[in-house]
């Protein structure tokens, strides 16, 4: 058996390059032209596999389709394997299809081929194209399609397909009226409409090619989890027993990769802040379920500096930073003192954290007023650092919103009160 193969063209190539494609069969392999395009590939060249061997029904045909360069090595767009156990029977197959990468998904980079079997003569006769197209009147008033192995009794009995001649004569019709000028893309395309007409008529069905990951059921797609909307309050009311001497200790949020922090009290240990903070997220609830809480407690140094500027300039400082930030000494005829104010250190006290998915799990998936005990991370067999007194909830879009119930007043001292609303 021998087979030949027309390669048309290529569409939907990515960029601009040199293409070239492989075509094995047998162990043999052809290459094109090497062919600079940009998204359409027209090469238009034909390619044969001599006779040899006997036939075998599930032969393949490899095609890979390469991006060449002269300074890295070929990079392969993608590939196509075509059986040819139809080719066989049919003999001849007209294909569109798209090539696999190496991942084997498929891709939008189209291939268009012709591929005819060849068998051995007298089995189903040798004829390519129009060889066997004759006219058998001298007026030429009708014309007759016969393969002359059609007309063996050992071979398959002679169909006879009107339309299939009215298709020959039509073309025999142009070919014989084509003044040459017509455009090379124009001539292409009658040609595959011919052929898509040829292959209606040889009773040739192509099945659509399905992918190769079974369809998801219902039950995994209604368990496939989706994005949604969350927000997560942090409630800062207050802290106390603060470890430190004449600290100004301010309270750092953060949730995820977003940060926020309270205003600094100054010179106490059991400051008030009753301040909110709101995160918003959209993730799922798996990814935002292991997000962390983190309450953390530091204290600032401030650095007074004093310095003198002439008049004009004071009263410029006082207009573009403001009297709180620049206070005045004193002043003399040409000079005027200030002293400002400047964060210089910070000194970390405290942490607290916990876990999204833990404040979900709560009743109304909050914990309302509860005490946060803060530790030291690097050394957490040195005991409680403090208290920060806070309200934690998440709510996720379409969760009912309830009111809390407050906590009657108690009668107890204070660390009693801590003790019994401790997270935990």
């Amino acid at each position: 058996m021998s087979i030949s193969v027309n390669l048309r063209r290529i569409s939907n190539l990515p960029g601009r390059s040199d293409r070239k494609v492989e075509l094995s069969f047998r162990g043999f392999t052809h290459k094109t032209r090497v062919l600079q395009c940009e998204n359409l590939a027209i090469f238009n060249e034909h390619f044969r596999w001599p006779h040899y061997g006997k036939v075998i029904r599930d032969e393949v045909l490899s095609i890979s389709v390469y991006n060449c360069s002269k300074v890295f090595s070929n990079r392969l767009l993608g590939k196509l394997v075509v059986s040819l156990q139809h080719v066989v029977t049919a003999g001849r197959l007209l294909l569109r299809e798209p090539l696999t990468d190496a991942n084997y998904s498929l891709t939008d980079i189209y291939i268009e081929l012709d591929i005819r079997y060849h068998p051995v003569e007298g089995t189903a006769g040798s004829w390519d194209g129009l060889d066997f197209l004759q006219v058998e009147d001298k007026d030429e008033s009708s014309l007759v399609i016969r393969n002359e192995a059609f007309g063996d009794p050992e071979s398959q009995p002679t169909v006879t397909r009107t339309d299939q001649v009215e298709r020959e004569a039509r073309r025999l019709g142009r070919n014989l009226v084509r003044t040459g000028d017509e455009d090379e893309d124009e001539d292409d395309d009658e040609d595959y409409d011919d052929d898509l007409m040829d292959m209606e008529a040889s009773n040739i069905i192509f099945t659509p090619l399905l992918s190769r990951c079974r369809p998801l059921s219902r039950h995994v797609v209604a368990a496939t989890p989706r994005v949604q909307s969350f927000q997560v309050n942090v409630n800062i009311l207050e802290a106390q027993k603060l470890v430190g001497v004449n600290i100004n200790p301010a309270v750092f949020i953060r949730v995820g990769n977003q940060k926020k922090h309270t205003a600094t009290q100054k010179s106490t240990n059991c400051p008030f802040y009753n301040e909110n903070f709101q995160f918003e997220f959209q993730e799922t609830p798996g990814i935002l379920f292991d997000k962390v809480i983190e309450i953390k407690v530091s204290s600032t140094v401030f650095l007074f500096v004093c310095f003198s500027t002439s008049v004009s300039t004071a009263v410029s400082m006082v207009r573009d930073l403001g009297v709180a930030k620049v206070n005045t000494c004193y002043v003399t005829s040409s000079q005027v003192f200030h002293r400002r104010t400047l964060a210089f250190l910070m000194t970390h006290i405290g942490t607290f954290k916990i876990d999204i998915s833990t404040v979900y799990n709560q009743p109304d998936h909050r914990f309302y007023q509860k005490w946060a005990p803060l530790t030291d991370p690097a050394d957490t067999r040195s005991g409680i650092k403090g208290y920060v007194k806070a309200s934690l909830s998440v709510i996720m879009k379409g969760d009912a919103m309830s009111m809390p119930s407050l906590q009657p007043p108690s009668s107890s001292g204070a660390s009693e009160d801590i003790e019994k609303s401790v997270i935990s």
